[in-house]
């Protein structure tokens, strides 16, 4: 683009990834010069054994974490928030399938809907929203297992899952220890 050339947004946003960043104990540094543009640097912790930080109320603790094995079907629009939910359960130990929207979602849970135990659902996508998603994926199976993701906070999200009938939300973006809680919540032991 030529200097002064309005560019329309695309991504993530830096909010969003600062969320993330600071979420996994990384940082951001920011390198900035007028006229010639910014330069961001993003510093994870290097990962090692499967563990996650624990806290008791009194002191922090690593947990080893079980292999689970179990399947759960990730659906978001948004190539980045896919990869790194992917990454995050599959550290959980998870095993992953991935759909890019609400219509591939449902395709692939109808063939193989013995194998997929939950499906982590990003509510707000083009095409078939998460709404109508879960709507067709309970044609399928009336006790399917439904997390919803999305930037919405919260308590304004109450009454959106009781209307549709999930059985649980997550805001993005979402720490791996909240993952972790909100799956051991829905699918104990």
């Amino acid at each position: 683009t030529k200097l002064g050339e309005r560019v329309q947004g695309v991504g993530l946003g830096l909010s969003v990834s600062y969320g993330i960043v600071k979420n996994h104990h990384g940082f951001i540094k920011v390198r900035s010069e007028k006229n010639k543009g910014a330069c961001f640097e993003v510093y994870l912790p290097a990962a090692g054994e499967k563990t996650i930080e624990q806290t008791d109320g009194q002191k922090d603790k690593k947990v080893i974490l079980p292999k689970k094995h179990e399947v759960i079907l990730l659906v978001d629009d948004e190539e980045p928030i896919r990869e790194i939910g992917k990454s995050m359960l599959e550290r959980l130990g998870y095993r992953v399938i991935i759909a890019c929207g609400g219509q591939e979602a449902v395709e692939l849970y109808q063939q193989r809907k013995n194998e997929i135990k939950l499906v982590l659902l990003d509510l707000i996508m083009p095409g078939w929203d998460g709404r109508k998603t879960i709507k067709a994926l309970k044609e399928i199976n009336p006790d399917i297992k439904v997390i919803i993701s999305s930037g919405y906070q919260s308590g304004e999200m109450n009454q959106e899952i009781n209307q549709i009938g999930v059985n649980g939300f997550i805001q993005k973006p979402y720490s791996i220890k909240e993952l972790l809680e909100i799956l051991e919540d829905i699918m104990p032991g």
